[in-house]
């Protein structure tokens, strides 16, 4: 447990299971299980991250980075992910999907990302959770929300 809370300490960035243990057996290290079965933990703690972001599951995903707010940036860590969406890429598609107003509870969520930090990263294709809301018929208020977090954009959350 001690090796997994290290690594979510800092941040890293599971590697695929596979990758990892292969290498490491290759090593011979005595701490190659501990350190697997962390990676592991980690591998599968981000990708039901991003699952419950996807299905609109908000109190998961506010648990979840309540746990590791230092995930709020983070894109699933799955070696096909090619959108790298983070969570609120997904909050903001499912706002402008169900054409919320400012009540929303999706909305609440889109606020509660941008008010811990959460920034405008681009997708692989070049959009940011603004262009991907307003691609898909975001309201005003949505737009307007998403876009007062664009100073973070380039991808400095301490602006």
């Amino acid at each position: 447990d001690s090796v997994f809370t290290e690594l979510l300490a800092l941040g890293a960035a599971p590697l695929p299971p596979d990758q990892l243990g292969e290498h490491l057996r290759s090593l011979g290290s005595t701490a190659t299980t501990a350190i697997i079965e962390a990676n592991q933990k980690a591998w599968e703690l981000r990708n039901n991250l991003h699952d419950s972001a996807q299905q609109c599951h908000w109190c998961s995903v506010q648990s979840t980075l309540q746990q590791y707010p230092c995930w709020i940036n983070a894109v699933r860590p799955v070696s096909s992910n090619t959108t790298l969406w983070t969570v609120l890429h997904h909050a903001a598609y499912h706002a402008a999907y169900l054409q919320c107003n400012e009540a929303d509870p999706v909305v609440a969520h889109v606020r509660w990302l941008v008010q811990r930090g959460a920034w405008l990263k681009q997708t692989a294709g070049g959009g940011t959770a603004q262009q991907i809301a307003l691609r898909h018929g975001a309201s005003g208020f949505v737009a307007r929300l998403l876009r007062s977090n664009e100073g973070m954009a380039q991808g400095d959350p301490s602006q």
